[in-house]
């Protein structure tokens, strides 16, 4: 069986509750997944809290405060990264706001 896994061209620095946003239709790991670093490289391991799913112009900023990269707290933060990401992007795409609990991995 494979690893669930999001990976991050930002990893989330702190550990506890953090959240991220993809477009939707993308897998989203259920319960318990690693985090990586966008090299592959183990950041930790995840907990998923809740997943929110919507229309890109429907997110409101309470939706996104949590976000892990301080850019995307924003709504145009987080669109630009958004069309970053995911070529062709539009605000009437629907995305996945993911809530989790990030402990980091233990030093070897």
């Amino acid at each position: 069986m494979k690893t669930a896994y999001l990976k991050f061209e930002k990893p989330p620095e702190l550990t506890g509750k953090t959240q991220t946003t993809v477009r939707a239709g993308r897998i989203i790991p259920l319960a318990v997944f690693a985090v990586l670093s966008v090299e592959g490289e183990l950041i930790g391991q995840a907990q998923l809290q809740y997943v929110q799913h919507k229309r890109f112009d429907c997110v409101e900023p309470e939706d996104i405060a949590a976000e892990h990269d301080p850019a995307c707290r924003t709504i145009e933060g987080l669109g630009a990264a958004l069309a970053r990401f995911y070529p062709g992007f539009k605000a009437s795409g629907m995305v996945s706001v993911i809530e989790f609990k990030l402990e980091a991995k233990p030093d070897a």
